[in-house]
């Protein structure tokens, strides 16, 4: 694994797989009930105060990762301890998604199979790309993300021309006023999946054209979150909310219910492949942020010697990380309120006070300096 530089609209395709992920088909904001798309959809506006931190942080720092930066922030010993956290914390957010893919692929196509075998392929398979380089990974996401917006589009067109799509399930808008919505916003939408982006910042510095990434960034995170809301709105007036809410996947449920003059049916794969491909490159993302972690902060030169043992423990995380899946549902809906608020939120905004008040220190020093040499 060199280090390899990607485009801008690599960094675009990556953002929108990864916001994509495995929420399309498990779903988010539901605490909402019938105005969950519109708690998704005033999340964008979180993703993007989100990633202008991270950007922020990025300009002042940009060929350091953030376990680089919160070192120089805040001292080896400090820094790097909470650099150190990061690590679990990202091989966690691998390891759930796996755990996603192993869930829908049991209980769908692949229920005789054990799902230590799915989740081990899939590992695998994302180990062997990250081994090619982060470019490779960067051009196979490109060919994929046509893939899902191909399968959407007629995801999308087949609900309308089946018939399913009942806006009145959908109706009536606020029904319970704007606190439940603003509630899920702050408890749920924000966090899964824009909170997920603080992964990003372990691939900033290898993006080619460093002029455009605020613009890319904020263009990807509007165009996936946008989607997001859209697919939440469509499963909604599909099934109506008391299904959503006790559906595990939601989008599967959704689509199996499409018929079409007795020809087109049975189209659960759709969703399958959508989960996939989306898991995948989120899985990777999550992956390779763990091992540039791993690298800067143990200072590792050739970061290929850490891909298999991060597999596996990716892997083993993945398989005794619940019991069941709803068991791993309420786990990742208790980390998203505890855990991810910390390091999606709270050390980034911590880096971005201290090194804001570096900044000006520096800049007063530099005046008083250049004040007494002009006396």
């Amino acid at each position: 694994m060199v280090k390899e530089k990607i485009s801008l609209l690599q960094f675009f395709v990556l953002i929108n797989l990864f916001v994509f992920g495995t929420n399309l088909v498990v779903g988010s904001g539901l605490d909402a009930k019938k105005d969950a798309w519109i708690a998704i959809f005033i999340g964008i506006f979180g993703g993007v105060l989100l990633f202008l931190i991270y950007y922020y942080l990025y300009t002042r720092y940009p060929d350091l990762s953030l376990i680089g930066y919160s070192q120089k922030l805040l001292g080896n010993y400090i820094g790097g301890f909470i650099g150190l956290l990061y690590i679990p914390f990202l091989i966690y957010g691998a390891s759930r998604d796996l755990r996603d893919v192993g869930g829908l692929l049991g209980a769908s196509v692949l229920d005789q199979t054990p799902i230590l075998f799915i989740s081990g392929l899939m590992i695998f398979s994302i180990a062997y790309i990250l081994y090619k380089g982060m470019e490779v990974l960067a051009r196979t996401a490109e060919v994929f993300w046509g893939g899902v917006i191909i399968l959407g589009f007629f995801g999308t067109l087949f609900f309308y021309l089946s018939g399913l799509v009942d806006i009145k399930q959908v109706l009536p808008v606020f029904e319970f006023g704007w606190k439940p919505i603003i509630k899920t916003v702050y408890t749920n939408t924000i966090m899964f999946p824009f909170g997920e982006m603080v992964a990003f910042t372990f691939l900033l510095p290898y993006i080619k054209n460093r002029k455009n990434i605020l613009k890319t960034g904020v263009a990807g995170i509007l165009l996936s979150g946008i989607l997001i809301s859209y697919s939440t709105f469509i499963n909604l007036a599909v099934l109506g909310v008391d299904v959503v809410t006790r559906s595990q996947f939601p989008l599967l449920s959704a689509i199996q219910g499409v018929e079409i003059l007795d020809f087109i049916e049975h189209l659960d794969v759709m969703a399958v492949l959508v989960l996939i491909i989306g898991a995948f490159f989120k899985i990777a993302v999550f992956y390779y942020a763990a091992i540039v972690a791993m690298s800067d902060l143990f200072k590792v030169d050739k970061k290929e010697k850490l891909i298999i043992p991060t597999a596996i423990v990716i892997l083993y995380t993945s398989i005794i990380i619940a019991d069941n899946f709803p068991a791993h549902l309420d786990e990742g809906t208790f980390a998203l309120k505890t855990i991810f608020p910390l390091f999606a939120v709270g050390f980034p905004i911590l880096y971005c006070l201290i090194a804001f008040i570096k900044e000006k220190v520096s800049k007063h020093k530099q005046g008083r300096t250049s004040e007494n040499n002009s006396i």
